[in-house]
């Protein structure tokens, strides 16, 4: 063919053949002038750009030009965007920049749609990029765990993330995984929803979105590569190089549908190739679904020795249901002489406790989470090789950062063993936070502690009484380290006071609050 570069969806439609092992693949990647997604004569290639197979990472060369192969294991042949250009994008906005290689389609016996059959693969596969001005200084959405299993849930999510997000300054947005709850024909609805933010989203594959009928892990997510593409890959943006990660390792239908968090052989390979191209000066983005924590021990470690040698690194997760800022030193692993610390966000989640709880007056659930904050997004702010990160919860001003449990009324006798409760909800233990009663005390610092929300407590009580909708439970609780104690003044006259809270976060971001209590005589 001439004009030898098709529309990526388009080389899907091929002649139906089993092709032979390693069969080798090669093509151009090239600056696409005219948007048609052909490599039209005149137009400009791109050397040193990558291109993978799931595990081989070579680059172009200065023509423009690579070679790979297609082996039995192979799921997917893509490009690594390189800063200052951008893949083409489905008119939903996610990102196409992969060919799928399935020559006899998914499996039989999926419950939910796979990738119809390729047949053989192409011998010529060609990339297109076009150029974007691409500043080293950006905004980042972070979306963890939709998790929509209906329609009327997803109309929740519209409402809290989607209409308020519109016109967003952020260059692209991620979703840290479990965008559907098991149900994956919500897909569909989620990038339609996805699509009116108008900026690229990357998607990430959490245990909720995978097939379950399938004898194992490698065919886990049909559905997903039929229609997000690959579950793992890498992009650079600016100065920074994310890596996307598929970290659901599952067991199989006769293994009662378990699944762990961790990186099979082949993905640890395509890290460790996909490195060898990127400079030591770029901050290293993995981005994944399980927590690292929950990984195995010596997965962790074969992980972390992967991305050691980089002094600027930050990787996230979801998850968990709550927001948890993790820091992985010697003792837990981490290796990295130029950097003692390696941070990971356990982000927060958009379905905050699977959309249970109140409704609220637009009859959208309050959806609380774990930790007893908002339902939220993570906003992050990239400067160069160097981030930083805010927590922003739905429908709520960027201000609001922090919640003070008290009683509203204490009588006098208490007041010495009264202390105030603190959710700092972007927080963690790095968080400096202080307060004073106003008028009565000066600023003193207050106690980093772990601590249940006392505020999720008493609801998911209210839920067990039988106060909120069956269909709508609240559960699971749980004790997270973003929280500070503070103890009242034992010698406060009787009177309504002010409590002042303080915070400045580990980017020096700087939020306060107050809360009024009443101060009572003790009762004979």
């Amino acid at each position: 063919m001439t004009r030898s570069s098709l529309l990526i969806a388009a080389l899907s439609a091929a002649t139906l053949t089993t092709p032979l092992l390693a069969k080798p693949i090669s093509g151009i990647v090239f600056e696409d002038l005219n948007r048609n997604r052909v490599f039209d004569k005149g137009e400009p290639v791109i050397p040193n750009v990558g291109v993978s197979n799931g595990r081989d990472v070579v680059q172009t060369n200065n023509s423009g030009k690579y070679k790979l192969k297609i082996a039995d294991d192979t799921d997917a042949i893509f490009v690594i965007k390189p800063s200052g250009y951008m893949t083409p994008v489905d008119d939903k906005n996610f990102p196409k920049f992969y060919y799928i290689h399935r020559p006899e389609g998914s499996p039989e016996g999926l419950k939910y749609e796979g990738v119809a059959p390729t047949g053989s693969s192409p011998k010529v596969l060609n990339f297109p990029l076009y150029k974007q001005k691409e500043s080293s200084d950006y905004k980042v959405l972070i979306f963890g765990d939709p998790q929509v299993p209906t329609y009327t849930k997803m109309t929740y999510f519209r409402h809290d993330f989607i209409e308020p997000l519109i016109g967003t300054e952020a260059k692209f947005g991620v979703a840290l995984g479990d965008l559907a709850s098991n149900r994956l024909t919500i897909f569909k609805d989620y990038k339609d929803s996805i699509s009116q933010l108008g900026i690229p989203f990357y998607s990430i594959l959490g245990n909720h979105d995978i097939n379950f009928n399938v004898e194992d892990d490698k065919h886990s997510g049909e559905t997903w590569l039929a229609t997000f593409g690959p579950t793992y890959y890498s992009f650079n943006w600016g100065d920074v190089h994310y890596i996307v990660l598929d970290d659901v390792i599952y067991h199989g239908i006769d293994n009662k549908k378990k699944y762990h968090g961790g990186l099979d052989e082949k993905q640890l390979e395509f890290i460790k190739n996909d490195l060898k191209y990127v400079p030591k000066d770029k901050l290293i983005v993995p981005l994944m679904h399980i927590p690292i924590v929950q990984f195995r021990e010596k997965n962790r470690k074969e992980f972390f020795d992967l991305i050691k040698d980089y002094p600027n690194t930050f990787s996230a997760s979801a998850h968990r249901h709550f927001q948890r800022h993790d820091f992985f030193d010697s003792e837990r692993g981490w290796t990295n002489a130029a950097s003692p610390e390696h941070h990971h966000l356990v982000a927060s989640v958009c379905s905050g406790t699977w959309w249970g709880g109140q409704y609220d007056e637009h009859g959208t659930s309050v959806a609380t989470q774990r930790d007893g904050s908002p339902n939220a997004y993570n906003l992050m702010t990239v400067t160069g090789s160097d981030y930083k990160l805010r927590t922003i919860g739905a429908r709520h001003p960027e201000s609001y950062q922090i919640s003070i449990y008290l009683p509203r009324k204490i009588e006098q006798s208490e007041l010495a063993e009264t202390a105030a409760t603190i959710n700092l909800f972007g927080g963690s233990t790095k968080n400096k936070t202080y307060a004073r009663v106003i008028g009565q005390t000066e600023f003193e610092l207050a106690t980093n502690i772990q601590a249940i929300d006392p505020y999720h407590l008493e609801n998911v009580q209210r839920h067990k009484d039988g106060h909120y909708p069956k269909d709508n439970s609240l559960s699971l609780e749980s004790k997270t380290d973003h929280f500070a104690s503070f103890a009242l003044p034992a010698n406060l006259p009787v009177g309504i006071y002010t409590l002042h809270v303080k915070t400045t976060d580990m980017f020096d971001q700087a939020d306060e609050a107050y809360f009024l209590f009443n101060v009572v005589a003790d009762e004979d």
